[in-house]
């Protein structure tokens, strides 16, 4: 029985003579082998004898890439997982059809250019059949020879053997002229231009290779510390072809351990440079073999080396692997890492295909190595067996090549240019876009692109950045073009009446690229226009644009003006080019196809005020986040440490189950708290804030560019998708920061301790997140929102029934966040640029009232607050760094140009709004709960939310670290919850405040109904507010019902409406958006009646007495009277109303206009 297929059916090569398809055949990495072979024979100068080698492998590949267009394959074609079981010889119609499209007349030959003797090299003699029978695949006759000669045609007889025969052909070459070492050093140069190319582990990871020659051959290694502490030691070993002519491509070499020497002193080596390092935690050392396609087996003698551990991979896979969406060499600690956490809980897994195919074993799997759900109940117990799919790597491998894909395209100046297909990560549906991007960077013209048409136009872009003083800036005019060259491409194609091979668009920016204003007013469109010239190239059919200031002026603007003007100028450009006339009204057309309204833009300019716009620089760029394999491997036997497999796996019911998890988190926040202990206070709070800061970097740019993101994708729901969702991802890692930073006040040590690397910090993340979860789950089960169910399985993993979660948490959080992205978009046009320069807001007018008790609450005015920020931000920009650490002694000197603080003033706020180390993380403070120190909860009082001055000692002068940009946010946090009267009144202390509060609750309610019977007004129809029952029915009755909120009529007095108005808080967490509902079950409980209980007994008791109700609202006969739950804002109970749906239904304020007009 064959095993299934391990890598893609078709795959191309991009040589310096033409792009080539092939079959991939039984060979893993056939078309990665063939182009490296090629290459490698490539190096050598030019002679009739290379010549003629590269002239029939050339042959032999127009061969190959005919077969597939004939077969109308891609290509990068998936192809079928299992092989074919049986083919019918009796089916002529196909025997025909795959019989013509592998056979070629002399003439089809002469068509595609193709000599017959430069074929004979891969002619299968009438001799060599004979030796078939006792061939084995992939070292017959046929993998080398794999073309027929009959009847005037050449038949290949086994395409998918194309690859190998070049292969051979090539090894029999250097074999042929004593050369094999020769052939091996070759090979050698060629994976190390290769791997210079594309990075290892991504593209910022270029190493400086230098392959050593042995008397056993070549190989290389390099060491380079990947994080803080941890090493990586690569060693490439490249195949000598010993053995070759007894094994062929099939067998390893004879001696695994001929370069065992070598490699042992070379990992000695790099060891002795990582374990010198300050902060050495471990070195791995993987081999990676570097051949054509055979094993490389290189086994090494084991030595006693501490905190060392090795893997292998074959190049292929490592240049699979350093080509996937953000590669990083921490996978490997991963991946390790994780499989020795399954091997610790018992099953040993079966993975004969590497570290390749168990990344995409996690991957489909979620980051998981086992399978828990299915997963039978009695698979535990020490040497358990578990195979995984040995084809798992099929996927990632097609993902890769497709993403990667090289094409050779000749350029408008008559150079061929290799060029890789830019694939946009964040935009998976842009992402078979065919756009492709030069990997170098040519003078005055930049990384070229091309934008390759399907009937083979290709559509040339380049930008010249002459005055840019920054790269980033130069990089975002390429942007630009990498933005519109697609658009303008695919609308000018159907407008251009000349067919030509190629166009080129050259844009040449000759103003202040990257201006940061200071203008007097918006650019216009006019201005923008005027300052582009065009001019043109017949002989590069290319448009070249000039331009110049009044481009970068326009960018200033709310609308799209600049880059509107650009596309027209490109489009008058082209027309001209061709020598077309270009009406205002086809103008018109096509620039509103390319540019399809006012807000779809690339390029933004904002006022740069806040402190993270001028800070930003000196952020890092990649922003640490949690891994799915970790998280896997941290979920491995976790249920089983809380609980005896004698007690089953099953827990059901609310206290058996809040019991159970409640248990579990408190066991993995101690968990938390001694890794948290392990570290240094200094170091780990500065890696959470500075984490945290590059998260509200990468939101404050989504949030800002939202508008234009959905303008240039129709308002595609992909689109907002990927908005929110990287916004629900970044959520988690801002709650994760805080939370860890909070335990490192208390527990994290004053002197000393561990440096944290990445890999470290993300995975206390993990544990953090998973600890609010689990929290959450617990808070569900006991609001009855989720079903009390919890199933342990086999392995550990903790599982529950989260239809709560898919039907009402996940809906009501997705349009919460689709709620507040369009009000980016509204404020938009507040944030470009586009006059002045920007003065400080002044502050909205706020009550008398409220400022007297926020004084009273926080120790400080609003306006004191507001002069300390300002000084911290001041402080920051000086020392140009995102996290200042001062003393508290230092920061109370606050003078600024908006006002001076009293030194006892300004520390009187900041000990206000200052976190400070407890003797344990779990102890309470006075005036605090438990529930203020659980990560799943919302608004604590000892969350850095509300306490951004981190103290690093008890001491009466502490040292105090800050965030600038999170202090501002934290501010913004307590003012406003202070003034919408939104925290619990146990969390308030000042007499003021808790007047302030009292009476903001009381009149909310009461101006929401105002605001909803003026909204009916505006309909038309008539409303009552605060009426109560006994009125409208006009009898005494026998219990007080409470009042009715609005009361309304339709105009055509049909329809009654019995209205209960909400403005409720918005709740955050799983926990509370439970607790939140738990309230509107229309139930009553220990003879107290729920809020929905209340609004359904006055509908009730209405209903039962319509007639009364009708006269009173002078109503038709037939009138219905409908309950009606108003709320002020999208509410979670909108996912989860269910059966009371039929008793009364639901709107959102902003809804009522929709549904009632």
């Amino acid at each position: 029985m064959l095993d299934p297929s391990e890598d893609i059916f078709t795959n191309t090569l991009c040589l310096d003579d033409g792009e080539y398809t092939i079959f991939e055949g039984i060979w893993e990495g056939a078309g990665f082998y063939t182009q490296l072979a090629v290459q490698a024979i490539s190096f050598p100068r030019s002679s009739d004898e290379i010549s003629s080698l590269r002239k029939s492998i050339t042959a032999l590949l127009k061969l190959s890439s005919e077969i597939v267009r004939r077969r109308m394959l891609s290509r990068y074609e998936y192809g079928a997982s299992e092989p074919i079981r049986q083919i019918s010889l009796k089916d002529a119609e196909w025997g025909r059809r795959n019989r013509r499209s592998v056979s070629f007349t002399l003439q089809e030959l002469k068509t595609l250019e193709v000599e017959l003797e430069d074929l004979a090299a891969f002619g299968f003699l009438p001799d060599y059949k004979s030796k078939l029978v006792d061939s084995v695949v992939g070292n017959s006759p046929l993998d080398r020879y794999p073309l027929g000669y009959h009847n005037e045609e050449v038949v290949v007889l086994a395409p998918t053997a194309i690859s190998s025969a070049i292969r051979y052909f090539v090894i029999e070459f250097f074999q042929a002229n004593n050369a094999l070492e020769h052939g091996s050093g070759l090979l050698a140069y060629a994976y190390r231009d290769l791997l210079d190319r594309i990075g290892i582990f991504g593209a910022s990871n270029r190493p400086d290779l230098e392959f050593e020659k042995t008397d056993k051959g070549f190989f290389s290694s390099v060491v380079k510390e990947v994080d803080l502490g941890r090493w990586l030691n690569i060693v490439f070993v490249v195949d000598a072809f010993d053995g070759f002519e007894e094994g062929g491509l099939v067998e390893p070499a004879n001696d695994p351990h001929r370069f065992d020497k070598e490699i042992n002193a070379s990992i000695d080596h790099a060891y002795k440079i990582a374990a010198k390092s300050p902060n050495f935690r471990e070195m791995i050392t993987l081999t990676v073999g570097c051949g054509l396609g055979r094993a490389i087996s290189h086994a090494i003698t084991a030595k006693n080396r501490e905190k060392w551990r090795q893997c292998s991979l074959s190049a292929y896979d490592l240049v699979v692997i350093s080509q996937i969406d953000q590669p990083d060499p921490l996978l490997i600690w991963q991946l390790l890492d994780a499989q020795d956490a399954v091997h610790r809980n018992g099953v040993r897994l079966q993975n004969i295909n590497g570290l390749i195919n168990l990344l995409a074993w996690s991957q489909s799997l979620d980051g998981h190595l086992v399978p828990h759900e299915s997963m039978p109940d009695d698979f535990f117990g020490d040497n358990t067996f578990l195979v995984i799919d040995q084809n798992s790597q099929k996927q990632l491998r097609y993902d890769v090549a497709v993403k990667t894909d090289r094409r050779l395209l000749t350029s408008p100046y008559g150079e061929q240019l290799e060029m890789r297909k830019i694939s946009d990560e964040q935009f998976p549906t842009e992402r078979h876009l065919p756009l492709y991007g030069y990997e170098g960077f040519l003078d005055g013209r930049g990384i070229p692109l091309a934008y390759v048409m399907s009937a083979g136009q290709v559509w040339w872009g380049e930008v010249n950045t002459p005055t840019a003083e920054r790269r980033d800036h130069a990089y975002a005019r390429w942007q630009l073009l990498k933005t519109w060259l697609p658009r303008l491409a695919d609308i000018l194609t159907r407008h251009l009446p000349e067919a030509r091979l190629s166009f080129l668009l050259h844009l040449t920016f000759n103003g202040n690229v990257g201006d940061s204003g200071g203008y007097d007013a918006p650019g216009t469109y006019d201005a923008s226009l005027d300052a582009i010239s065009i001019s043109t190239d017949a002989d590069k059919n290319a448009v070249f644009l000039e331009i110049g200031e009044g481009f970068e002026h326009g960018v200033f603007n709310a609308e799209n003006v600049a880059e509107r003007a650009l596309m027209v100028r490109a489009i008058q450009g082209f027309f001209r080019l061709c020598n077309e006339p270009l009406p205002e009204d086809l103008l018109e057309e096509i620039v509103s196809g390319v540019v399809p309204n006012s807000d779809a833009r690339q390029t933004h300019r904002y006022a740069s005020m806040e402190i993270r716009d001028l800070l930003r620089s000196r952020l890092p760029r990649k922003l640490i986040k949690t891994s799915r394999i970790d998280e896997g491997a941290l979920k491995l036997g976790l249920g089983w440490r809380f609980r005896d497999r004698s007690e089953g796996a099953l827990i059901e019911g609310v206290e058996p189950c809040t019991q159970f998890l409640n248990k579990v988190t408190r066991e993995l926040t101690n968990d938390l708290r001694a890794e948290i202990g392990k570290y240094s206070k200094d170091a780990l709070l500065r890696l959470c804030l500075t984490n945290h800061e590059i998260a509200a970097v990468d939101r404050q740019q989504w949030r800002r560019t939202s508008r234009a993101i959905l303008a240039l994708r129709d308002q595609s729901p992909d689109a907002r998708n990927v908005i929110i969702n990287n916004e629900f991802e970044l959520n988690g890692i801002f709650a994760s920061c805080r939370n860890v930073a909070e335990m490192a006040v208390c527990d994290a040590l004053d002197e000393g301790g561990l440096l944290p690397g990445k890999l470290d910090f993300a995975r206390m993340l993990s544990r953090a997140m998973l600890i609010f979860h689990l929290g959450n789950n617990s808070n569900c089960m006991r609001w009855g929102a989720m079903e009390p169910t919890i199933k342990i399985t086999p392995q550990g993993d903790i599982h529950a029934n989260h239809d709560f979660s898919d039907q009402v948490i996940q809906p009501y959080a997705h349009a919460g966040t689709s709620s507040s992205i369009d009000e980016d978009i509204k404020r938009y046009p507040e944030r470009i640029f586009d006059g002045q320069r920007p003065k400080k807001q002044q502050a909205r007018s706020i009550d008398l009232e409220f400022e007297a008790a926020f004084l009273a609450e926080m120790g400080g005015s609003i306006e004191e607050y507001k002069i300390l920020i300002e000084s911290i931000e001041d402080r920051a920009f000086v020392q140009q760094s995102p996290i200042i650490t001062e003393r508290l002694s230092e920061l109370s000197q606050v003078s600024t140009d908006i006002g001076k603080l009293a030194p006892e003033v300004a520390r009187r706020i900041i000990q206000r709004m200052m976190l400070v180390p407890r003797q344990t993380w779990d102890t309470i403070p006075n005036g605090c709960l438990d529930k203020d120190i659980r990560f799943w909860r919302f608004r604590r009082q000892l969350s850095i939310v509300r306490r951004p001055f981190l103290a690093l000692s008890e001491q009466s002068d502490p040292v105090v670290m800050v965030a600038p940009g999170m202090l501002r946010d934290s501010f913004a946090y307590l003012v406003s919850n202070y003034y919408s009267a939104s925290f619990p009144l146990e969390q308030i202390e000042s007499v003021e405040m808790r007047r302030y509060k009292s009476h903001t609750d009381d009149i909310r309610g009461s101006e929401f109904e105002i605001k909803v019977q003026e909204k009916f007004d505006l309909l038309g129809w008539s409303t009552y507010r605060g009426k109560t029952l006994s009125e409208i029915l006009g009898a005494n009755l026998d219990r007080d019902y409470g009042d009715i909120d609005v009361l309304a009529i339709s105009p055509g007095r049909d329809r009654i409406l019995v209205i209960e108005c909400k403005d409720l808080l918005e709740r955050k967490t799983p926990g509370e958006i439970a607790e939140q509902i738990s309230k509107f079950q229309g139930v009553s409980a220990n003879g107290k009646r729920d809020l929905l209980r209340k609004h359904l007994d006055r509908l009730e008791k209405l209903q039962a007495e319509s007639g009364a109700v009708k006269t009173f609202c002078n109503a038709e006969r037939d009138a219905e009277i409908e309950g009606w739950l108003v709320f002020s804002n999208i509410v979670p109970m909108q996912w989860a109303w269910g059966e009371l749906q039929s008793k009364s239904k639901i709107v959102v304020f902003d809804d009522i206009a929709r549904i009632f007009q």
